[in-house]
C-alpha cells in the first residue's frame, strides 16, 4: 500500500506522489519507486525493493503528511501505512522480499531481456542453483552486494539501483538474524519451484546439455530479447538509463564459468531442510535440485 501511495502508477495519490518526489530531493536521494506496472509480480518484489532503498525516507514522509492532515477525519489507510512502516519486523520482512528481487527475480528478467544466447540458457541455470546452495548454506552472503556481476554474469544493475537495500540489512542491524532465517527459508522455496518448472534445463534434463557446434552456430540469432518480444507482460524500467541489460559476450566454448559450491554434508547438490520446522512443528517438504532420473 505504501507503494501504491508513493509511486507514480497510482493517480488517487497525485498528491502525496508529488510531495513524496520533492521530500525525496529535499533528502538527496531522487525517487527510486518505479512508474511502470506492466510486469505486476515483478513489480511487487521491485516495489519492496523501492521501499527498503527508502528506509530512511518512508517512516519521516508519512509522519510528516499525517501531521500536516488537515481533514477532521483521521485517515485510516495514512496511518496504517505509517505504523506499518515504523514497524521494525514489517521492515525486516519488506527487505527480505528487496533481497529475493535484487539478487533472483530482477537479474531474471533482465536475463531474459537480454541479448543472450537462449542456447546457454541450461547453463544460467546450472549456475544460478549453485547458487542456491551457497546461500542455503550461509544466507548472510545475500546481505552483501555483489562486487562485479550478478549471479547470471551481468551488471548488478538492481543492486545498483537501489543500494539502500544493503545498507539497511548492514552489520549494526537488530534484526538481521530474523532477515537471514526469513531468507534461508525463502531460498529452500524458491529453489524447489524452480526446480520443478525449469527441471528440463538442469543436469539430467532434456536440454541440460549444450547443444552441438552446428545446432549452436543455427540457434545464434536466438536471443533472450527476441523470444521475448512478444511476451505480453514486458518490462520497461523506469531507470533505464542507470542500468544495463546486456549479457557479458559468451566465451567461444559457448559456456559460462561456474562456481563450486557442491562441498557440504548430505549428498550432493541437495538443499536440507531438515532444521526447517513449520510452525505446527512439522519438518517442511525437502527440496533437492538434481532431478533424479
Amino acid at each position: 500500500m505504501a507503494s501504491d501511495i508513493l509511486s507514480p502508477r497510482n493517480r488517487d495519490w497525485q498528491s502525496s506522489q508529488s510531495h513524496w518526489i520533492a521530500f525525496c530531493e529535499e533528502k538527496n536521494n531522487p525517487s527510486r519507486l518505479a512508474a511502470n506496472q506492466s510486469n505486476k509480480f515483478n513489480n511487487y518484489f521491485e516495489a519492496a525493493a523501492g521501499l527498503v532503498h527508502h528506509h530512511k525516507e518512508v517512516a519521516l514522509f508519512f509522519s510528516d503528511v499525517l501531521s500536516l492532515n488537515n481533514d477532521n477525519f483521521s485517515n485510516v489507510i495514512l496511518e496504517s501505512v505509517a505504523a506499518d512502516a515504523s514497524d521494525s519486523i514489517i521492515q525486516c520482512l519488506v527487505c527480505v522480499l528487496a533481497i529475493i528481487y535484487c539478487k533472483i527475480l530482477g537479474p531474471y528478467w533482465q536475463l531474459l531481456k537480454s541479448g543472450g544466447e537462449f542456447s546457454l540458457f541450461s547453463q544460467y541455470m546450472l549456475r544460478l542453483f549453485q547458487r542456491f546452495l551457497d546461500w542455503s548454506k550461509d544466507p548472510s552472503t545475500l546481505l552483501e552486494p555483489e562486487e562485479i556481476t550478478n549471479v547470471f554474469l551481468q551488471c548488478p544493475s538492481q543492486e545498483k539501483t537501489f543500494d539502500g537495500v544493503f545498507d539497511y540489512c548492514g552489520e549494526w542491524h537488530t534484526n538481521r538474524d530474523l532477515i537471514k532465517a526469513c531468507l534461508k527459508r525463502a531460498i529452500k522455496i524458491i529453489a524447489g519451484v524452480t526446480e520443478e518448472h525449469l527441471k528440463n534445463f538442469l543436469p539430467g534434463g532434456t536440454f541440460s546439455q549444450l547443444p552441438s557446434p552446428d545446432l549452436s552456430l543455427q540457434l545464434a540469432s536466438c536471443k533472450f530479447s527476441v523470444l521475448m518480444a512478444k511476451y505480453p507482460i514486458t518490462h520497461v524500467y523506469p531507470y533505464k538509463k542507470k542500468r544495463s541489460d546486456k549479457s557479458p559476450k559468451p566465451s567461444s566454448q559457448k559456456s559460462l564459468p561456474l562456481e563450486s559450491s557442491q562441498e557440504e554434508e548430505g549428498r550432493p547438490g541437495s538443499l536440507d531442510n531438515s532444521s526447517d520446522e513449520s510452525p505446527g512443528g512439522k519438518a517442511m517438504k525437502t527440496h533437492t535440485l538434481w532431478p533424479t532420473r
